[in-house]
């Protein structure tokens, strides 16, 4: 006659693992927090990943040809937020600033940003043939066009953070989700050694 013990179920490792979280203090997520903070690859890759994030959420204040602050005739100006506004189409440049570069106003006082070049910029008036090699003016060089390098670095994390937001929201909506096209899973990939005979 088997013994009643050997009817009762075994508990398994994920069972442990969920009564120990269950009995953690705090709850789960402080348990997920502890968890993540004790390993230095996960934390070293979330801080870069923010850091990319902030580069690319303020590329216009580091990469610009327009200065944060500039007093003209009199009057002040803030031009890369007048560019936000005016992008919006809820503002227009003044008369006295349009189409012109600030670096060369006479008699306006502004402060530029670390990167005094947008990513859009083209220097015409560099002595060397583009592309050129890292210099004073141009920390990273410039293009094939003579575009600053370092000014798109900002712009091209933008437009990669812009992308990979659009599939998130792509892959999170219900429908649309859906009908994209899914990876073949391992089962379901053909034999790349087998050759198909024709019929």
């Amino acid at each position: 006659m088997t013994p009643r013990s050997a009817n009762i179920p075994v508990a398994t490792t994920a069972d442990e693992n969920s009564l120990a979280v269950s009995e953690s203090p705090g709850g789960l997520w402080s348990d997920v927090r502890r968890r993540f903070r004790r390993n230095a690859i996960a934390l070293v890759g979330f801080y870069v990943v923010c850091f990319l994030t902030c580069v690319a959420l303020f590329a216009d204040f580091l990469a610009n040809d327009k200065p944060y602050y500039l007093e003209y005739h009199g009057k002040v100006y803030f031009p890369i937020l007048r560019s936000y506004l005016v992008g919006m189409r809820l503002a227009n440049w003044p008369t006295e600033l349009l189409n012109v570069n600030f670096k060369k106003l006479e008699g306006a006082k502004g402060i530029f940003p670390p990167n005094p070049y947008h990513h859009s910029t083209i220097n015409y008036f560099t002595n060397q043939p583009n592309p050129a090699a890292p210099n004073r003016n141009n920390l990273l060089g410039t293009d094939d066009r003579g575009r600053d390098t370092a000014a798109k670095l900002p712009s091209i994390e933008r437009r990669v953070l812009r992308s990979r937001s659009q599939i998130c929201s792509l892959h999170a909506h219900p429908k649309i989700g859906n009908e994209l096209p899914q990876k073949p899973r391992g089962g379901d990939r053909p034999d790349r050694g087998q050759v198909k005979k024709p019929a």
